[in-house]
């Protein structure tokens, strides 16, 4: 009877789990996807090879312009969307035990 006592447990245990890995994996991707983001609009801002020619603010000024145009139509880099894959592993087996 302790045995089936202690396995109920780990089972519990396993399915707690993967609960909260379902739950907080799309918060996870979401946060790191916002964080990427960030850093290629920083970084596509401070970069400076291609308007050298242009006073520093007139060039600040059309890479921001430039930045808020591409994200304004949803164009980004694929590197900045995290997926949030955990959470699909961890509630895949559901179905099985029903």
């Amino acid at each position: 009877m302790m045995k089936d006592t202690k396995w109920r447990a780990f089972a519990g245990s396993l399915i707690g789990f993967g609960l909260l890995i379902a739950v907080a994996s799309p918060i996870v991707a979401a946060r790191e996807s916002q964080r990427r983001l960030h850093a290629w609009a920083q970084h596509e801002i401070s970069r400076d090879e291609d308007l050298n020619s242009w006073p520093p603010r007139v060039a600040h000024i059309a890479r921001l312009v430039a930045v808020q145009e591409m994200l304004e139509q949803g164009h980004a880099p694929a590197w900045t969307q995290v997926d949030a894959w955990p959470a699909c592993l961890s509630v895949a087996p559901w179905p099985a035990l029903a």
